[in-house]
């Protein structure tokens, strides 16, 4: 989980109604009624794992081999251009009150990705590229959403397909540059902020749901798909970790770690692999003041796993699973009234390596 994954957004709405309601692209939207008007308290709770989906990771390594341990490093060749498969599902439940929003979704993208070149420090510039996504999206009772690239035409008209589609749209041919060491660490991204910002000029909501459309925010969300190695040899069993520390602007503060362990030589079918585990510790300080409403609380993950098979020959990922829960409580205020969310979701991503370009299923 990254922090851009807790988003949250507020807008004025002239109603006389006085129940609770939700939708939105992967969360709900609450209704508070205040006398004559009502606040739209959109609350989006997901793991940026949407864009990370839409946008895939590709993991390309070395090997070396020493009596005190193995040394890895990532290195990439200009000739290879690896596509590798994302399968995200999320099953997500939000309670206002006695009320129940739960929502489910996957979405699956397929990206292709090339080195462009290797600088004089020794980082690897990748550019990566979305040639199919995949997205079928229901929240319980605002309805159903569908986005395929491959089709003719795209749902239009309805709830979610208005909040999300235009921004799938533009997913769907994203292209960004991504700058990684050669011990995988991610110290730059950049074409996000251009790939959506016009989509989200002067939509408060929008910005929060790209993670506020920063390259800072795309960067911390690429750290988490790659294994950053230990940069001393190391032998099965040993752990290393790396920390983080965040403040998003318009989100909050995030803190926490990721934990890699070197389990030790393995199979995925007939490849040879170095299997790894990694597990994630998170914790997020929400701090939003927008249009008079303040929203805070604290979210945490927790039951997280993860493995990641690498291939030491061909120096690249073959595949990779992970999976946590995340929840906590949200509190908004606005007008003197006060609503609490709790919040609920369990998330699972795979990342496979692809031979011939298929069409998602």
């Amino acid at each position: 989980m990254t922090p851009d994954d807790v988003l949250i957004g507020i807008k004025p709405s002239k109603a006389l109604a006085t129940t609770a309601r939700s939708n939105t692209a992967s969360g709900n939207v609450i209704n508070v009624n205040l006398k004559t008007h009502r606040l739209e308290i959109f609350v989006i709770t997901k793991k940026t794992q949407w864009l990370a989906c839409v946008l895939s990771l590709l993991f390309i390594g070395g090997i070396v081999r020493a009596d005190d341990g193995v040394t890895f490093r990532y290195k990439p060749t200009s000739k290879e251009k690896p596509r590798y498969q994302t399968t995200l599902s999320m099953e997500q439940t939000q309670t206002i009150g006695e009320q129940k929003i739960i929502a489910t979704m996957k979405q699956t993208s397929i990206n292709k990705w090339s080195l462009e070149k290797t600088d004089s420090k020794g980082d690897f510039h990748f550019r990566t590229e979305t040639q199919q996504l995949k997205v079928k999206l229901k929240i319980d009772p605002v309805g159903e959403y569908q986005f395929d690239s491959t089709a003719d035409e795209q749902e239009r008209g309805s709830v979610l397909s208005e909040a999300l589609g235009s921004i799938y749209d533009r997913l769907a041919t994203a292209a960004v540059t991504v700058t990684t060491s050669p011990l995988g660490e991610v110290k730059a991204v950049s074409g996000h902020k251009e790939l959506l910002s016009d989509l989200l000029k002067d939509n408060p909501l929008g910005v929060q749901f790209a993670g506020g459309a920063s390259d800072d925010a795309a960067k911390l969300n690429f750290s988490e798909r790659f294994i950053i190695f230990s940069d001393k040899p190391v032998k099965p069993g040993d752990s290393w970790e790396t920390e983080f520390n965040a403040l998003l602007e318009g989100i909050g503060h995030a803190k926490g770690k990721r934990i890699y362990n070197y389990v030790g030589p393995d199979k995925v079918g007939e490849v040879a692999t170095e299997k790894f585990t990694v597990t994630l510790e998170l914790s997020i300080d929400i701090d939003i003041k927008a249009n008079g409403a303040e929203v805070k609380g604290s979210l945490s993950a927790s039951d997280s796993t993860g493995t990641i098979h690498f291939d030491p020959e061909l120096g690249r990922v073959v595949s990779m699973k992970t999976g946590y829960t995340f929840g906590g409580d949200i509190n908004v205020t606005a007008n003197g009234m006060s609503r609490a969310i709790n919040t609920s979701q369990t998330q699972n991503v795979e990342r496979i390596l692809l031979g011939e370009m298929p069409k998602i299923p």
